[in-house]
């Protein structure tokens, strides 16, 4: 591993991309700092990366490690019911709890239930990560 957060950030978004839940493509992701016309009528996926603070864990500071939270936000209309949103959260979960990639390794991946805002059912998938490195 290397002390990387674009290697992390490539490790994380690489893996969404490649295993979407069934029904999307990369167009109905609303990637970071990407632009993106939010649908009127059908489902969608929002990607937050949150950093926490880097930690020297070695004598000398050596050695780092930077966690962090890979947030995926499912969005459904409001009035579609549930159902569909929990098995994509599902599969999103069970696509990053416990994996290991090129530079980063995921824990525990929770699901969320946020509830309605706006015209939108929101359910997320928060996947704790982290990286590490000199």
């Amino acid at each position: 591993m290397a002390d990387s957060i674009l290697l992390t950030r490539n490790d994380l978004i690489t893996n969404l991309r490649d295993n979407l839940p069934a029904g999307y493509d990369i167009n109905d992701v609303n990637w970071p700092n990407v632009k993106f016309d939010t649908p009127e009528n059908y489902p969608w996926l929002r990607v937050i990366m949150t950093n926490k603070e880097t930690d020297n864990n070695a004598a000398g500071g050596g050695h780092k490690i930077t966690p962090g939270i890979f947030t995926v936000e499912v969005n459904y209309p409001k009035g579609s019911g549930e159902t569909d949103a929990i098995t994509d959260a599902q599969h999103i979960k069970s696509t990053f709890e416990n994996k290991r990639f090129s530079n980063t390794s995921t824990q525990a991946s929770s699901i969320l239930f946020t509830g309605v805002n706006d015209s939108w059912y929101t359910i997320q998938i928060q996947t704790n990560y982290y990286y590490e490195g000199s």
